[in-house]
């Protein structure tokens, strides 16, 4: 008789794998799965163009907080900023093709969306990116406080045609005034440039755009201080009725080191343009990744992206019919518009 059949040897025991072995094994098997699933080429990422402007400015700081944002909000969005010139060369991009979205002052789209001007454009808004208020900083001791005080001054405009010149054109022509006859105007090469001129008294004061516009935390930051000086009420009231595309803008109480109060000012709304070769597709998935943005947009990059929401969009408008078509959609798909 074998061992085998000994009926006195005990029973062999079955063989029970590790829990080591069963990890191994599971990991095995997602792995094949994976393997077996996957596509045989993937997507690659959707690549946005988008234009910004030069350093010192609302549009970069804006762009690279943008970036991040719809990156977080859609990983599929790869967003690729390009410096330029500002508005009026991201306007002029777009149009070519060289750009898919582009910064765009109110300024500088006021006339591209206006059928009396006649300049022919193929430009679609896919959302206000933020409103952007301007007025003068001029020093904490100054005696300077109200802008006819400024007369005959030396005044930093920044960059000649940049859209913070632009801005303050527009909102001195109501005011029977001019940035070359009425001051000693000072251009600067770059936006940041004017920040010593003010500190070290060259300059009795430099306008600038923004909530939190970088010449102005400079200069507000200085041991020496600064000080803001705006439209009055009459003369806003001059100034928006005179350029519709302005508007009474508010800068609320602390975005500049020692400012107690709101500052009550006049702005316009910037844009995010986009191209015509934009499909109706990928501005839907732009507009969704912004409007999930719009939920933390509080919290998010410093709430450098809490203006760009659908409300101020739609309210914002230059014209009927200027809203990208895909854009649109999904304005309409979550019940914003009819």
């Amino acid at each position: 008789m074998s061992d085998r059949d000994d009926p006195r040897r005990s029973p062999r025991r079955p063989i029970v794998p590790s829990r080591r072995s069963l990890r191994l094994s599971r990991r095995a098997l997602l792995a094949g799965l994976a393997l077996a699933t996957r596509p045989a080429s993937a997507a690659p990422p959707l690549v946005l163009r988008v234009g910004t402007a030069s350093d010192g400015g609302s549009f970069t700081t804006y762009g690279e907080a943008f970036a991040d944002a719809v990156r977080w909000a859609n990983p599929s969005i790869n967003v690729r900023l390009e410096r330029t010139q500002g508005s009026a060369e991201n306007a002029a991009l777009l149009q070519e093709g060289r750009l898919d979205l582009g910064l765009v002052s109110g300024e500088v789209a006021h006339p591209l969306f206006n059928p009396a001007v006649g300049l022919p454009n193929d430009l679609k808004v896919v959302s206000v990116a933020f409103s952007t208020p301007g007025m003068f900083v001029v020093r904490a001791e100054s005696r300077y406080r109200d802008i006819e005080e400024l007369r005959e001054r030396p005044v930093v405009w920044t960059v000649r045609g940049s859209a913070a010149a632009l801005q303050a054109r527009y909102t001195l022509e109501p005011l029977g005034l001019d940035m070359e006859r009425d001051f000693e105007a000072i251009f600067t090469d770059r936006m940041t440039d004017g920040v010593a001129l003010v500190l070290d008294g060259r300059a009795s004061a430099m306008w600038g755009v923004g909530k939190r516009w970088p010449g102005f935390i400079a200069v507000a930051s200085d041991p020496r201080g600064g000080r803001f000086v705006t439209p009055g009420p009459e003369q806003g009231q001059k100034i928006i009725e005179r350029y519709r595309f302005l508007h009474r803008a508010v800068v609320p109480a602390g975005r500049y080191r020692r400012q107690f109060d709101a500052i009550q000012t006049i702005g316009s709304w910037s844009y995010l343009l986009a191209g015509p070769q934009m499909s109706d597709e990928v501005g839907y998935l732009l507009a969704a990744a912004l409007h999930r943005v719009e939920g933390v947009s509080a919290s998010l990059a410093g709430g450098v992206l809490a203006d760009g929401t659908i409300g101020n969009t739609l309210t914002a408008l230059p014209r009927a019919g200027s809203l990208q078509v895909g854009v649109e959609r999904y304005f309409r798909e979550v019940s914003a518009i009819n």
